[in-house]
């Protein structure tokens, strides 16, 4: 067995130049035709992937919320056929997540054409593999070596600090006048955690204890860039950098990608006189496409219903409305998966209870609902591609599709779907041989066609993991998931009980037509069908509102939000049908994740791996231990890092191991 934890800090592995990995890989791939078989069960597959993950470049945001495009795009993946979700005669990369066992299977690589038909056809390529092995059970007995300790004192008589532009966080991270060395520890015998940090910065009260500001997933995972310069930018009070060329590069790959699976109309509107682009996604159901409201709406037609809306003059809270539509948003793609296999950058998110030092799961008991939102953290996410694919039998997929589409009776009525899909799951969904199953994916964009270090790989899979954990404990209890999400737009400060104004329920109703008969229950004071939400105490029921617009004659399905409301449209109702869709997936989860590499807007390679629950759960623990304040901030796992690091000049742990001449 090869342990994969084995990538010490101190190894030759992360001693190595990156251009050295790269060319090992490279010369690899040259020769991958000459090989039959493979003792691991590792598979590469050449495909692709979005989203920043250039070496060169640390995260854009320290520590906070990642940022989710409200309009929707995507890329196409193709279909990958497999025997079943654990892969055995299957395609692409299976890399274990806590150790590599030597077992007898193909190593398959995937060229040519397009996405979806490289990921049916196979090539072994046993010479990567072999590279990634050969790293990962190098025992190098330096690895453990400290250096030498290095005083502020030496450090400057040696005339190693050239650069005084943190003096002032080195002396409050150190408690000592004068100082101008940033240390390596100073968190846990810090006053205030890295959280209570980033709360301050964020413009809270960090000793309220309300715990109200968001943390990310990346923000937690393992060997993510550099631990020390994301504190350092914490307690000095910075919260986002300036996005880089590789992360503009990335962004707009993931957009191209987001938008060829949802795509956008684009309107160039007047209201009230003044020009206004509005960005609609489009709905994607089995409906005939001809009923829909933008298919009869022309460009007049938005523009004056716009301008009927803009002099309601009603009070729009911005993070209202931005919550609604992220939320909005995941209830559209939610349904595409279900319906069309697949969807793209769509929300998760977890508690993390800070008593108990571990997320929150129904698992282990139903906790005291409602939820007290002070007692947790939320740690958000957004997943770049969720796929069901075709497990035991071929096609499995596309005979599922038709006979739910056969099954439904009102295309755009949620409940007739919700109902619909949760029958056709119990009998096509099995996790023991599983006729369909979800696969959860990240796009990592790169500069080149080549993989990352492969310890950038295995904090992939374990950011991988961590969305696969986070779904899977939103899918467990439908009742607590909406609980889940009251408490989160209550941490955001949002009211997830006040009535959404006019302004906001009709431009959602234009991008997701879905909501449209759900809202038209709510008018009429109808219940939705959910329990948890049907009976909530906090809905407002004593409630009278009248709509009074004008429409065009061709837009009737939107006629039915007019007239008196005697319920209202509320971010609840949102949390109920998202708690539902959550629900909906739990029979689809398989013990299979992949990361996918992009390179100018075409997957090249794509790497599955096995979902280790006890490996994400210590990884979760372990990056939460450092912004609670129980550990210290590891160092960069390649000491070239630090080359671009605005700390460098005055970070003790690079004058000792860098500019002291002592890599790591």
């Amino acid at each position: 067995m090869l342990a994969v934890r084995s990538w010490a800090p101190g190894s030759v592995l992360c001693r190595l130049k990156p251009v050295v990995w790269r060319r090992y890989i490279s010369e690899s791939e040259r020769n991958f035709r000459r090989v039959n078989t493979c003792k691991f069960d590792i598979h590469i597959c050449i495909s692709g992937q979005v989203g920043s993950d250039e070496f060169e470049d640390g995260p854009a945001v320290v520590g906070g919320q990642e940022s989710c495009s409200e309009s929707g795009l995507h890329g196409q993946s193709g279909d990958v056929s497999r025997k079943s979700p654990d892969n055995k005669t299957g395609n692409g990369d299976i890399v274990h997540r806590q150790s590599v066992e030597g077992k007898n299977g193909p190593i398959q690589a995937q060229t040519g054409l397009d996405y979806a038909e490289r990921t049916r056809r196979a090539i072994p390529d046993e010479d990567v593999v072999a590279a990634i092995l050969k790293f990962v059970s190098i025992d190098d007995k330096s690895a453990n070596k400290k250096a030498p300790a290095l005083s502020a004192k030496n450090a400057e008589s040696a005339g190693e600090i050239d650069d005084h532009q943190f003096d002032f966080l080195a002396e409050k991270l150190t408690g000592k006048r004068g100082c101008r060395i940033l240390p390596e520890r100073f968190v846990v015998a810090g006053r205030m955690t890295p959280y209570e940090q980033f709360s301050a910065v964020k413009g809270e009260n960090p000793y309220e204890k309300r715990h109200d500001t968001r943390i990310s997933v990346t923000s937690i995972t393992p060997k993510n860039w550099c631990e020390l310069q994301r504190m350092f930018d914490v307690y000095s009070g910075v919260l986002e950098k300036p996005a880089t060329a590789p992360m503009i590069r990335g962004s707009k790959e993931h957009l191209g990608y987001e938008h060829h699976t949802h795509p956008q109309k684009q309107f160039s509107l007047k209201v009230n006189g003044k020009k206004c682009d509005v960005h609609i996604e489009e709905t994607h159901t089995f409906a005939e496409k001809e009923k829909l409201p933008l298919e009869r709406l022309g460009t007049d037609d938005l523009g004056d219903l716009y301008t009927q809306l803009d002099r309601l003059g009603e009070r729009v809270d911005s993070d209202t409305k931005m919550l609604a539509g992220k939320w909005a948003s995941s209830i559209l793609r939610f349904l595409s998966l279900f319906q069309f296999g697949e969807c793209r950058e769509v929300l998760v998110n977890a508690l993390y209870d800070v008593k108990e030092n571990k997320l929150l799961d129904s698992r282990g008991g139903k906790p005291r609902l409602p939820l007290e939102p002070a007692d947790y953290i939320i740690i958000s996410g957004i997943i770049d591609h969720l796929k069901l694919e075709s497990g035991s039998y071929e096609g499995a997929f596309e005979t599922y599709q038709e006979e739910l589409k056969s099954s439904i009776t009102d295309a755009l009525d949620i409940s007739d779907l919700i109902h619909q899909i949760a029958k056709k799951s119990r009998q096509w969904a099995d996790r023991s041989d599983p006729m369909i199953y979800m696969t959860v994916k990240d796009i990592k964009t790169r500069r080149t066609a080549s993989l990352p270090a492969p310890q950038q790989i295995q904090s992939a899979i374990s950011q991988v993991g961590m969305y696969r954990k986070f779904l899977e404990l939103l899918s467990l209890d439908p009742e607590v998931t909406y609980h889940m999400m009251i408490a989160n737009a209550l941490k955001r400060g949002v009211d997830p009980y006040a009535p959404l104004p006019q302004a906001v329920v009709f431009p959602l109703s234009l991008q997701n037509n879905y909501l449209i008969k759900d809202f038209a229950r709510i008018k009429l004071g109808k219940a939705i069908g959910f329990r948890p939400y049907d009976q909530d105490p906090f809905i407002p029921r004593d409630y009278s509102s009248n709509v009074d617009l004008t429409l065009p004659e061709d837009s009737e399905i939107l006629s039915v939000l007019l007239g008196n409301w005697k319920s209202p449209p509320t971010l609840a109702y949102m949390a109920a049908r998202l708690a539902q869709l959550y629900h909906l997936m739990n029979p689809f989860f398989s013990s299979i994740g992949s990361i996918e590499y992009s390179n100018k807007g075409s997957i090249f390679r794509q790497i599955n791996c096995r979902y280790d629950e006890a490996a994400i759960n210590d990884d979760i623990k372990h990056g939460m231990n450092l912004w609670l304040g129980k550990r210290e901030p590891e160092h960069p796992f390649f000491a070239s890092i630090c080359k671009r690091c605005v700390f460098r000049k005055q970070c003790e742990w690079n004058l000792k191991n860098n500019d002291g001449k002592k890599a790591s």
